[in-house]
């Protein structure tokens, strides 16, 4: 796939979860987007990684069939190129990161 061609969709959510039923909503969302392909970047942020724009907008569609009634969905659209500048910046290193260090690793 081309990187300026194909999308990720990203979704970031705000859903209530005060009561059962609103808890029930939240994972009921939260599956369907599993279902379709997407993947957690950050709690309450997804992704899908699409061909095209087009794709993107079909998506888009499918998602608002399966909004909750409460809470809010922001939907962003953005090239892989674009995704892939995305920069990281954290507080400390993660569990993964600490283990993996270039001291650390045999070279052949």
């Amino acid at each position: 796939m081309n990187g300026y061609r194909a999308m990720r969709l990203l979704l970031m959510f705000d859903l209530p979860m005060e009561n059962n039923t609103e808890v029930r909503r939240y994972t009921h969302f939260r599956k369907y987007l599993l279902s379709e392909g997407y993947f957690m970047v950050q709690y309450s942020i997804y992704c899908k990684i699409l061909p095209n724009r087009d794709s993107a907008k079909s998506y888009i569609r499918r998602v608002k069939q399966h909004l909750p009634p409460d809470g809010s969905v922001f939907v962003l659209e953005v090239t892989e190129k674009q995704y892939q500048d995305m920069v990281l910046l954290k507080g400390s290193k993660l569990v993964v990161e600490q283990k993996l260090t270039t001291d650390k690793v045999v070279t052949f």
